[in-house]
């Protein structure tokens, strides 16, 4: 996987920075997983999705659509009343 080019230009400079690294800081050791589900059992270490994307966002599209056509079929009838009653739109 390469690297973003924002970060380092390019993927040997990458390599002259892992090989300056200070000792102290290759020995660091990296956080745990951060999880919902306990630590035990086959599922110990699992990453968990964020549920507004998975569930939200097929239902925040379909309320845009229907505030949309609500909307459009108002303001259309709005307009067909203002016609009605002689007033110019």
């Amino acid at each position: 996987m390469g690297h973003d080019p924002k970060l380092v230009k390019d993927e040997d400079r990458i390599e002259q920075i892992r090989r300056d690294l200070p000792d102290w800081i290759k020995r660091l050791e990296r956080p745990p997983t951060p999880t919902l589900i306990p630590k035990f059992g086959p599922l110990e270490g699992i990453r968990v999705i964020d549920m507004c994307v998975v569930w939200a966002g097929p239902f925040g599209s379909a309320i845009g659509l229907t505030l949309a056509l609500v909307t459009s079929v108002s303001w259309s009838f709005a307009v067909l009343l203002a016609r009605r009653h002689g007033i110019a739109v």
